[in-house]
């Protein structure tokens, strides 16, 4: 059962460790713009979700200034155009992560 449960931790960490710090500022870059300026409600309500878990990923590999350095690096290659696909992706690979959190609390 232990080897099973290690398997699975490990399957949920290697798409996590895929992403890189630039994607994840990145990701709270725009569901942070989307958390405040989405008229649908339920989307919001995603993209502030977002914003937390991306805030939460981005707290734990950089230091204050290094985030800062990201953000407004980042910050310059979001544009109108390309806010909403980067949103949708990271709305998904969020869910994703969740998806996989919520079939490891199936098993036991």
């Amino acid at each position: 059962m232990r080897a099973i449960v290690f398997l699975l931790l490990a399957a949920v960490t290697v798409p996590a460790a895929a992403q890189t710090a630039e994607q994840d500022v990145r990701c709270l870059i725009v569901s942070n713009i989307f958390s405040q300026t989405e008229k649908d409600a339920a989307k919001r309500q995603v993209a502030g979700a977002a914003r937390l878990f991306y805030l939460g990923r981005v707290d734990a590999r950089m230091s204050g200034p290094a985030l800062k350095t990201a953000l407004v690096a980042q910050a310059k290659s979001v544009t109108a155009e390309n806010a909403g696909p980067a949103m949708t992706a990271c709305a998904r690979s969020m869910q994703g992560k969740m998806a996989a959190l919520q079939g490891l609390s199936a098993t036991k």
